[in-house]
Formats: structure tokens, sequence, C-alpha cells
């Protein structure tokens, strides 16, 4: 999967945790649609609907990743090392806990 944003857009992946049911679909769109409107934002609202696995080579070209978990997770090493150049090269994690879900 090509992961490319259009030109000046911004458009978020929504990591695939091992283990867990596809991303809440309603929290990264609504996300967008605030920023949208209310910052007058580009973004793009063309999500992958089972998320993005960590160690898709592509991660980088997206600058905005967001992880939605539900219970304890580890990733492997590669998906570690994907990440870790994602925001090194300027990517920003946004990481919530379901329902304040302690695990």
């Amino acid at each position: 999967v090509d992961l490319s944003p259009p030109n000046g857009f911004v458009q978020p992946a929504q990591l695939r945790v091992p283990g867990e049911t596809p991303p809440a679909p309603g929290a990264m769109r609504n996300l967008l649609t605030h920023l949208r409107t209310a910052a007058r934002i580009d973004v793009a609202m063309n999500l992958e609907p089972d998320g993005v696995p960590p160690t898709n080579p592509d991660l980088f070209k997206r600058k905005f990743l967001y992880l939605h978990g539900r219970k304890a997770f580890t990733l492997g090493a590669e998906a570690v090392e994907n990440v870790a150049a994602t925001l090194q090269g300027g990517g920003l994690l946004l990481a919530d806990a379901c329902c304040g879900k302690p695990e």
C-alpha cells in the first residue's frame, strides 16, 4: 500500500496493533473533521479501514501516526525501528488507550 498523502494535505496513518481489532473508525474521522473546520487544515479523509501495520516500509510518508489500543501489546523490533525512523524524520505519534484502560 502506497502511503503517499496528496500534496499539501495531512493524512494520518492509524497503526494496526498486533492482535487488536481494526482501529476505531470514528475517532480519527472526528479529529480530522475538527481540524478541517476549526483549524482550516487540509486533511485527507481517506483512511485505511483496517489500519496500517507499523512495519509498512512507506510509513515515513505519513507524518501523523495514531495508535489506539484496547489491551497490552508489544511491537517487534522491525515495527519499533520503523516507527522510530518516522518520528525521527519529523513525524508525530498520538497514542491513547481505549476507554482509559490501564493495559
